[in-house]
């Protein structure tokens, strides 16, 4: 593979995966006569592939500060933690962060259950099941992001050209994990807050707990 090739790749790689350059640019002719003056053939390979874990961690970062913006945004207003949710907007694209209360949220399943109640007591009266199962009541928490006490409290924007892999939605699962320290600190509870991430398909397609068993 030649240099010029190499920088094609990392020029696409860097606007459509990452959604952002390293330093503002695009891979430069520059960078090709560098690569060529400094790596042999066997080595192109190799140096994309280092680049391309650069990028990674760079996405690591970028994701982490998201995170951490939102802690400060949150403590600033003496907001307990009840659910923390890494959002990734499909539509715009972006990366943003979501709390809710526990109070907040409660209110927001009772608004929800008062109104599906309307509807499923119409189809058991009907007799309709399928109809029924649609409207069943909401036993835990509220999960609908744009109902949160606080909505996007930290947001950054891609490129339009963005497409996120399998590996984006890890990384943001992982980086979210790797927080939960920093999190439960300002939570209302350990035992009772709870971590969501955006997924491929869903604004909210994982969930877990923070609490652990001590057995």
């Amino acid at each position: 593979m030649n240099p010029i090739r190499i920088a094609q790749i990392l020029n696409k790689a860097l606007q459509h995966r990452y959604g952002f350059a390293s330093t503002g640019q695009f891979v430069s002719s520059a960078f090709v006569v560098l690569l060529r003056k400094r790596f042999p053939q066997s080595h192109y390979l190799q140096t994309a592939a280092e680049l391309s874990v650069r990028l990674k961690e760079k996405m690591h970062t970028l994701i982490k500060s998201i995170i951490d913006q939102a802690l400060i945004e949150a403590k600033k207003k003496e907001i307990p933690i009840y659910t923390f949710a890494l959002y990734y907007d499909h539509e715009s694209p972006a990366i943003s962060v979501c709390i809710d209360t526990e109070e907040n949220s409660k209110a927001k399943v009772k608004l929800i259950n008062t109104y599906n109640r309307k509807h499923f007591i119409s189809a058991i009266e009907r007799g309709d099941m399928k109809y029924a199962t649609l409207w069943l009541a909401n036993t835990g928490r509220s999960l609908s992001l744009g109902d949160f006490y606080m909505v996007n409290v930290a947001r950054k924007e891609l490129t339009k050209t963005f497409i996120p892999d399998d590996g984006f939605f890890f990384t943001m699962a992982r980086v979210l994990v790797a927080s939960e320290a920093t999190i439960s600190a300002q939570a209302v509870s350990v035992d009772s807050a709870l971590l969501c991430c955006s997924g491929k398909n869903a604004e909210v397609e994982l969930w877990w707990s923070i609490a652990q068993s001590e057995a």
